[in-house]
């Protein structure tokens, strides 16, 4: 049924528009083949069909992206092209009479009614099995973000792969361009109470108080790990894969949490910087830079105001609009683009600008230092080979995971010269570096030896020595480093009180134990504040 309202969306072109303009047909025949076999990757990569305002994330289509989108590509999937390669030999054959042929008005009309009638009757009753799948399975539809929406459904991401089966692929097309529509939210009386409550619920700052209180006028550096899995520090040859890592973490001078449990959604990288940035949970539908990135956060850097800041990337400043979040998060420069795009040993560049940086910025700073190397695609290696000269363990793996963990050596490499780069500065003993990854790896990227959804945290000279084994989420790194930086007040304008995030510390006397999924109050409130623009 669905096919045969596909065919009349389609046609409708042929039919309905004169002679001269019917090569125009060749838009949809060509369009929505790549637009599905891209949908297809993105589904294969992400477990959901893309959000249409991906599109305003900035540069997303370099190489990196299109190497990881590419490598999950089958030989299988170019069938999809190719219904629209076998219509071009008969379009040869019959050109004359296909862009001759002319259609009386009743003909027009008739189809024109038929276009209409056909693919009205069978979309309502698609539409009315995607309700009664989304009421029986009990399918997120938050109403409290979309409740002036009537066809409610249509408006959660998580139902797209549904929308597909039902609609087919002109809906799908349709309800993802809907996607770049613009929305506003207007919180009720009701909703702005219920976030005040959350933003100004009592706070426990006794940590900052008398464990970290000398760490007030320390330097911080955050450095957020590309597809950082836990599991790679539990394997057996962990202090042989990365030594260093596997040295602070068993320090007497660091904090240890080897499962932080990811939270990201479409946004990916730039959700897990979000969350370590604002302790506020990202969006569930869509990634919050591309509508969103320009608003006004709660942010570390704010929450260190005597800090001198920066942050430092790899990639272009376009990449996931970096040049948006970093004046949102209140980082005061911006350092992107360090090597023009090689993508060969990308931390070796990443490293090298944060000594350039931590050896001329005024004292103390927060810097945010993110790494690039061990983004996926897995089945090649643009890292210098190191462990493969060396181990026998290597051998004996997976080619996806061998690469994976070469990259994970490599950095820790480049961490080892970050470290003893501070130390010829003279002041790797006055500098806190917090090392998290932003998300783990994507599914299928590694074998299930390594695959894993949850990343380690280790907080080098901390000032105080802590292994904690219980899970947290990725939210509550917000809290843990103002209380490992000794922030006892960051009051917000919104609320006049004391700002810890939605998530919680571990120094807490009741913390929580992570469990990936907030209460879905919490998360919604926390995207009503982005969605309304609550801190601008």
């Amino acid at each position: 049924m669905i096919s045969i309202a596909e065919t009349a969306f389609l046609m409708a072109p042929y039919v309905l528009l004169p002679p001269r303009f019917r090569r125009l047909i060749w838009i949809p025949f060509l369009f929505f083949p790549i637009f599905m076999l891209t949908e297809f990757l993105y589904l294969r990569h992400f477990g959901n069909f893309y959000h249409g305002t991906i599109i305003l994330a900035g540069n997303i289509v370099n190489r990196t992206v299109t190497d990881s989108a590419f490598s999950f590509l089958k030989p299988a999937d170019c069938l999809i092209l190719l219904p629209s390669l076998l219509l071009i030999p008969p379009y040869i054959l019959f050109r004359k009479d296909i862009l001759s042929r002319s259609y009386r008005l009743p003909v027009k009309i008739f189809w024109l009614c038929t276009m209409l009638i056909i693919p009205a009757g069978i979309y309502s009753i698609a539409y009315y099995k995607v309700y009664k799948w989304a009421k029986i399975t009990h399918a997120h539809v938050d109403r409290s973000l979309i409740k002036e929406k009537t066809i409610q459904p249509l408006y959660d991401q998580s139902l797209k792969p549904k929308l597909a089966q039902f609609y087919g692929v002109s809906m799908l097309a349709v309800r993802t361009v809907c996607d770049l529509w613009p929305e506003k939210i207007n919180l009720d009386s009701r909703q702005r109470e219920a976030i005040i409550r959350i933003l100004g619920s009592p706070t426990e700052t006794e940590a900052a108080d008398s464990i970290f209180s000398s760490n007030r006028e320390k330097n911080l550096i955050l450095l957020i790990v590309e597809s950082f899995n836990s599991s790679v520090m539990k394997l057996a040859e962990a202090s042989e894969i990365c030594p260093e890592l596997y040295r602070l973490s068993r320090d007497s001078n660091s904090i240890y949490v080897p499962d932080v449990l990811s939270q990201t959604g479409p946004g990916n990288s730039s959700d897990g910087q979000f969350m370590y940035n604002t302790g506020l949970y990202p969006l569930r539908n869509l990634p919050f830079v591309s509508k969103y990135g320009l608003s006004s956060y709660p942010a570390l850097a704010k929450a260190l105001p005597s800090h001198s800041n920066s942050e430092i990337i790899y990639e272009e400043h376009t990449m996931w609009n970096h040049w948006s979040t970093t004046r949102s998060y209140g980082y005061s420069h911006l350092y992107s683009n360090l090597d023009n795009g090689n993508l060969v040993n990308e931390d070796h560049y990443v490293i090298e600008k944060t000594l350039e940086v931590t050896d001329t910025i005024s004292r103390p700073f927060f810097l945010q230092v993110t790494t690039y190397s061990m983004h996926d695609p897995y089945d090649r290696l643009r890292t210098e080979p190191n462990l493969k000269k060396t181990s026998g363990f290597l051998r004996s793996l997976d080619t996806r995971d061998a690469n994976y963990l070469e990259s994970v050596n490599y950095f820790d490499r480049q961490l080892g010269r970050l470290i003893e780069g501070l130390e010829r500065q003279g002041i790797l003993g006055n500098t806190v570096i917090a090392i998290i990854g932003d998300h783990s790896t994507p599914e299928s990227t590694v074998s299930p030896l390594l695959e894993c959804n949850s990343v380690p945290l280790i907080i080098a000279n901390a000032g105080c020595g802590l292994r904690y084994e219980r899970p947290i989420n990725q939210v509550d790194l917000f809290p843990i480093l103002l209380d490992v930086m000794g922030v006892t007040d960051y009051t917000l304008p919104q609320t006049g009180r004391n700002y810890r995030g939605l998530g919680h510390s571990i120094f807490n006397s009741t913390p929580e134990t992570g469990t990936g999924a907030p209460a879905d109050s919490i998360r919604a409130l926390s995207e009503l504040m982005i969605l309304s623009r609550f801190f601008d």
